[in-house]
């Protein structure tokens, strides 16, 4: 006896979210390793209707966080310019 059109969707649909949930724990895995470029490539992966708001959200946000700390590290480099250019006693080390 062939399986029902239902049972075959149902198993489908297990197979589907099983291999999603192989890429949601890799996802998790980059991101625990601190593996930004790696985390990012799974995260651009053609999600399902169901989890692709979700995994846009995380995407968006690591993005946000990126750029942040990019910024932030901008910053100190331009106060410790204009503080090297402030004073030229410290370009010469002198005491």
């Amino acid at each position: 006896m062939l399986p029902s059109a239902d049972t075959v969707e149902v198993c489908l649909c297990f197979y589907k979210a099983n291999s999603d949930l192989a890429v949601i724990w890799a996802v998790g895995q980059k991101m625990w390793q601190r593996d930004f470029p790696g985390t990012y490539e799974n995260l651009k992966k053609d999600w399902c209707d169901s989890l692709r708001p979700i995994m846009d959200a995380i995407l968006g946000i690591i993005f946000f966080f990126g750029l942040r700390c990019i910024t932030l590290i901008l910053l100190a480099l331009l106060v410790c310019i204009a503080v090297i250019a402030s004073d030229s006693s410290l370009l010469l080390h002198t005491e």
